[in-house]
């Protein structure tokens, strides 16, 4: 955190106060302008970076191990996103980002179960593509699997079995 001095103070004390509040001797070094810069700089910057520009499209991060035998599960992937995203007439970067509202709960969920039954992808590698843990991932299924939460409207079921033919059939 950092306490702004006020410019009242001979460069001698704002020198010393800057060693003492920072423990750091290669302030001494610095002259009065440099020390405004270098403090006015460095809490820009962490400003800044604290407002991180939300990406429009989407990037899969690649992988750095491979995956297993099937060859194209990066193709299944962006299928999945795609058939889910045009069904429910949302767009995939909706779907992958952090916005927690109640109108994607479902894609989110759908999209998640379509990759776990679809991709033969670990947790990890799913939770990397989708920018969430696994953890996440992990509730998801069991939701499905014991047709909790979101999973009990019959209606879902018949959309996940749907889509689950388009995917699963269009890239074998």
């Amino acid at each position: 955190m950092w306490v702004l001095i006020p410019f009242v103070s001979t460069i001698m004390n704002f020198k010393e106060e800057y060693k003492k509040r920072f423990n750091a001797p290669m302030f001494s070094d610095l002259t009065t302008r440099e020390l405004i810069i270098y403090r006015t700089g460095l809490k820009n910057g962490v400003s800044l970076g604290r407002r991180s520009v939300i990406p429009k499209t989407i990037i899969i991060k690649p992988r750095n191990k491979p995956i297993g035998p099937v060859i194209n599960e990066d193709k299944r992937v962006n299928q999945i996103l795609d058939n889910v995203s045009k069904y429910f007439k949302v767009s995939a970067a909706e779907v992958i980002g952090k916005c927690r509202k109640r109108y994607l709960v479902r894609p989110r969920s759908m999209v998640i179960n379509l990759m776990r039954e679809c991709t033969s992808l670990s947790y990890p590698d799913m939770a990397h593509i989708l920018n969430k843990d696994h953890t996440t991932l992990i509730y998801h299924t069991e939701i499905k699997r014991l047709n909790k939460g979101v999973w009990l409207d019959n209606n879902l079921n018949n959309i996940f079995g749907t889509l689950k033919k388009e995917v699963c059939n269009e890239t074998q």
